[in-house]
């Protein structure tokens, strides 16, 4: 294995437990990745980007994994066509983010003193207590966070396509049917990336609902926003805001929209600041030992990112037959005559016996003659098809 980046002492640790000869190269870069990767089964990395060139230059890499969220950085093209798996480590900091956004909840609904200035003897900052939190879309950091507001008294509503109205129900949370009635409703609102990436991006239609007591973080990038149209409402409305942002340089109009936004009172602008805990690194270190010990123990892929997803299938084939080597092949030569792909095999062997049953996805239907072949071979039981 090489690690191409900087890990925790944790994960080397793991990852030589796994029995695997460990090799740390922080310094490497782009440009010097390709020249480093000879010998190599494994590359971890979390900033790193592997290109096509990096990933060509090994003849013996089976796995790339990217201690971190995400695979922007790595070239999943061309690590497919070399069948190198790639991964992420998607909520290693999911708590680390949920505490930062609620941090800046608190911050910013107490900053509404400081803008009052002195000498007022009510304060103007409400507290959370009996106050309401809006989730615009759902993911793990939103389920840590959702728990601890309503641990802290506040009611919990979701705007999402990743949960229904009775999963949301079980976690204590009203389901919104429209984006407007979060905005409309919640004093608080949190944004985060839906798993499928579905939901509209936060505009001036949305933050036209929005006033100054309002409070609006996302702790997760500013790929969800209208930045242009946020600006604007928080010169005309003094919209309270929080944003965390990725390391990453953003496109150079983002930028400038940012640091004019980080200058305002109601504004909070930080950089890669949400996940930097303690535990979020050990976390981040469990989870790619985790990938990686599950790939040789067991051949499969937690988090994959290059790994086709339930193709459409024309039928499942569903063969009964004896447990022997030949009745397999017996199957696979008859669908090779006619040319079908197979898309997708799952073979169950049944407990004390001798039999076992097979089932294949199928990219086409199988004529009844390749069927009658199959049947007709001394190791099979019986074969079924369903045609979907």
């Amino acid at each position: 294995m090489l690690i191409a980046d900087h890990l925790s002492s944790e994960a080397r640790d793991g990852f030589e437990a796994l029995g695997l000869r460990v090799t740390e190269a922080p310094d490497l870069n782009v440009d010097t990745l390709a020249g480093a990767m000879s010998g190599f089964e494994v590359l971890v990395v979390t900033d790193t980007r592997v290109t096509r060139r990096a990933i060509e230059s090994s003849n013996d890499l089976l796995l790339i994994v990217r201690a971190g969220a995400g695979v922007e950085t790595i070239d999943v093209e061309a690590a497919s066509e070399e069948a190198v798996f790639v991964a992420d480590c998607p909520d290693y900091d999911a708590r680390a983010r949920a505490e930062f956004a609620l941090g800046l909840l608190i911050g910013l609904d107490r900053a509404a003193d400081d803008e009052g200035g002195s000498g007022t003897c009510v304060p103007k900052a409400r507290g959370l207590w009996g106050r309401s939190l809006g989730l615009y879309g759902y993911n793990a950091s939103a389920a840590h966070l959702s728990v601890v507001a309503s641990a802290m008294g506040m009611s919990v509503k979701v705007y999402t396509d990743a949960l229904t109205g009775a999963l949301a129900t079980e976690a204590g949370i009203k389901d919104c049917e429209v984006p407007e009635e979060l905005f409309e409703r919640c004093d608080f609102i949190s944004v985060h990336n839906d798993p499928n990436h579905a939901l509209p991006v936060v505009s001036e239609d949305l933050l036209e609902l929005l006033n100054s007591e309002q409070v609006l973080v996302s702790v997760e990038g500013i790929e969800p926003l209208d930045l242009e149209a946020i600006e604007g409402a928080v010169d005309a409305k003094g919209l309270r805001l929080g944003i965390d942002l990725p390391t990453q340089a953003q496109s150079e109009e983002s930028e400038k929209r940012l640091a004019r936004l980080g200058e305002k009172k109601s504004t909070r602008i930080t950089r890669g600041a949400a996940p930097e805990t303690s535990e979020a690194w050990g976390e981040l270190a469990h989870e790619a030992v985790l990938i990686v010990h599950d790939f040789f123990l067991h051949g499969t892929v937690a988090h994959g990112a290059n790994i086709a997803r339930e193709e459409p299938a024309a039928a499942t084939m569903i063969v009964r037959h004896h447990h022997k080597t030949n009745a397999l092949v017996s199957v696979f030569q008859e669908l090779n005559e006619e040319g079908i792909p197979v898309l997708d095999i799952d073979n169950v062997v049944f407990e004390s016996s001798h039999s076992a049953c097979l089932h294949l996805r199928l990219e086409r239907v199988p004529c009844p003659d390749t069927l009658a072949r199959i049947r007709r071979h001394g190791t099979i039981r019986r074969v079924d098809l369903v045609e979907h």
